[in-house]
């Protein structure tokens, strides 16, 4: 399935060597603490009760740690690709005193997902990591990551729900200076962080591209991807129709 883009805003993945160390990652994302910790409280507002949620991508675990925190009757799994961010999880899991029953970390890779035993009925959410994937120009690799989430998500009897946040890439250059605009005014960003977010943007997907892609997985006519706010936005969202 190929995705026709304009020859400007096609899709380019993040430079492999974009981050030196997990420490720069870290650094970069709590310039976003703020944000995650806003998107924490929405969703401590609607998990329903002693649900398992499996985030997608911990990364530094801001956002699910400030979840775990306002509600202490869940039970957490973040899969990560980096054995870093997931050691600099259970750290920071361990130092709030959470126990191994209720956070958990595993190591994964989204992409591959899609062909294990993994648990169902679950609260599945991510916060912008889906763009970090390699090339992929015929969406394969976003496609067998929303697979693996349909799968986490199984089918409506098991009452599991979806709610993933990502980047937008930008329609046109008005957009994606509006967008750069926007996210200067939104954290104090040094000229290297700035060129990063740029990088992460342009790695991004389209509203239209993600819909298309999860219109192919057992979560379709079950949600729409839509962005808040825009043009504004600089994000994304999909979720779950049946999300509370």
């Amino acid at each position: 399935m190929a995705i026709e883009s304009p020859r400007w805003i096609t899709r380019i993945a993040e430079p492999r060597d974009k981050l030196e160390t997990a420490e720069e990652y870290i650094k970069l994302a709590e310039q976003f603490r703020e944000s995650d910790q806003a998107l924490a409280v929405k969703l401590a507002a609607i998990i329903p009760p002693e649900m398992t949620v499996a985030e997608i991508g911990p990364g530094p675990w801001n956002t699910g740690e400030h979840l775990m925190r306002k509600r202490g009757d869940l039970r957490y799994i973040g899969y990560d690709i980096s054995q870093d961010m997931i050691d600099h999880g259970r750290k920071k899991a361990e130092a709030a005193n959470f126990t191994k029953e209720q956070v958990r970390f595993v190591k994964a890779d989204m992409t591959q997902m899609a062909e294990e035993k993994t648990p169902s009925g679950l609260f599945v959410f991510s916060n912008t990591v889906i763009h970090e994937r390699p090339d992929d120009p015929d969406a394969a690799l976003l496609l067998a990551t929303f697979r693996w989430i349909a799968a986490m998500v199984g089918d409506e009897s098991e009452k599991g729900f979806a709610y993933i946040r990502d980047l937008r890439r930008p329609k046109d250059q008005q957009d994606a200076q509006r967008l750069r605009s926007q996210a200067v005014k939104d954290a104090d960003l040094s000229d290297r962080e700035l060129e990063l977010f740029v990088q992460s943007q342009r790695a991004a997907d389209t509203p239209e591209e993600v819909q298309r892609v999860i219109d192919q997985t057992s979560l379709k006519g079950r949600g729409a991807v839509y962005v808040p706010h825009y043009p504004n936005a600089r994000y994304w969202i999909y979720k779950t129709s049946l999300c509370p």
